[in-house]
């Protein structure tokens, strides 16, 4: 995949979300709590990033996101 930045080749690799509290994306306005499941993510309309949490689950698994990063403009793409 090209960066859709500069053009260069991007490197595949992946980010991967510890046991203890996955990979969540909230929106600026939200706010943080210690623990984070999939259901309190949503109802600050984040979104859980990565496979493998269920979503009653506090993160007790690890779980990955599939990402492309582009070293020469620090830019990552990926889908969720």
């Amino acid at each position: 995949m090209n960066c859709p930045v500069c053009g260069e080749e991007m490197e595949k690799g992946a980010i991967y979300g510890s046991i203890a509290t996955g990979v969540p994306w909230l929106p600026g306005n939200a706010k943080f709590q210690i623990r984070l499941t999939v259901i309190s993510v949503e109802k600050r309309r984040g979104i859980m990033l990565g496979k493998g949490i269920p979503p009653d689950s506090s993160f007790h698994l690890n779980c990955t996101l599939e990402t492309y990063i582009c070293r020469k403009c620090q830019k990552g793409v990926f889908s969720y």
